[in-house]
């Protein structure tokens, strides 16, 4: 119980963040700003705050995707597998005949079959158990302990976007908070030591959360055009030839569409549109 406590801090945390971002433009910004554009950026605000927090809330409550039953092994199999005391042409000897009628191109480090003594399942290409959500997660690219999730094939779109609108949503407090202080100093003001004090707090958070959403969005917008995952990017996977990072790459396009979708308009919001298509050599 208190292990389960102690993995809801970072998330507890980072509403506690957006909360508090919400409360300082809302009621420090909105209620004293000396902007006369300030509706304009109250809507544009609305709107980039609610795709930001839409974006936060599907990357953080969509559940793993099951894996599909096809996949998993009968208990005599697992035995079988036990007593083959991880010997590699043994355990292929006992997988292949269910391996053969399954669309599966990849194989472990010591080169039999990948499966999951865990779970009971032959893994399906690019899934990885997951030792903190005690499962195995199709397509796992990684599990982040800030959004209390894996990041998978069921909500990788969705953390994409989430790191997109992250990074417009600080450059809204950077592009308002800075000018916001420099017209009450060229207009002789003096700034109540609270709001100075949270307008120069938002203003570095604003900073360095920038770089932080910038730097995650483009690497993983690399990512989606190559067609890898954060674990892929690490350790190549291997197939029947050897190892090949590009082995599930179909072209940017392609690869782009397995993720986005293929209905434009449905890229920049949080919907599932994933497509998975297998590989394709």
């Amino acid at each position: 119980m208190f292990y389960k406590l102690l993995r809801s801090v970072p998330l507890l945390t980072a509403i506690l963040v957006i909360c508090y971002s919400y409360w300082c433009f809302i009621f420090l910004y909105c209620d004293k700003s000396l902007d006369q554009q300030q509706p304009l950026k109250f809507c544009f605000y609305h709107i980039i705050f609610y795709l930001f927090t839409w974006s936060y809330y599907k990357t953080t409550t969509t559940p793993p995707p099951a894996i599909p039953h096809d996949f998993f092994l009968s208990a005599a199999t697992m035995n079988k597998i036990w007593d083959a005391n991880e010997n590699c042409e043994k355990i292929n000897a006992i997988l292949s005949s269910k391996a053969h009628t399954l669309p599966i191109y990849t194989y472990s480090r010591e080169g039999h079959y990948r499966y999951c003594q865990d779970c009971a399942i032959l893994k399906p290409d690019r899934t990885h158990h997951c030792r903190v959500c005690g499962q195995c997660i199709l397509k796992m690219d990684h599990h982040c302990p800030w959004l209390h999730n894996c990041m998978s094939f069921s909500n990788y779109k969705f953390y994409i976007l989430f790191l997109a609108y992250g990074a417009v949503y600080c450059l809204i407090f950077l592009s308002i908070l800075p000018v916001e202080l420099f017209k009450w100093y060229m207009r002789s003001k003096v700034l109540e030591e609270g709001l100075l004090y949270h307008y120069t707090l938002l203003s570095i958070s604003g900073v360095l959360f920038l770089a932080i959403f910038s730097a995650l969005f483009f690497y993983h917008l690399y990512l989606v055009l190559k067609n890898r995952t954060t674990l892929e990017a690490f350790r190549a996977p291997l197939f029947s030839y050897g190892q090949d990072k590009d082995g599930f790459n179909v072209g940017a396009g392609n690869n782009f569409i397995q993720v986005f979708g293929e209905t434009k308009w449905k890229w920049f919001i949080p919907v599932f549109c994933n497509i998975l298509y297998y590989l394709k050599r």
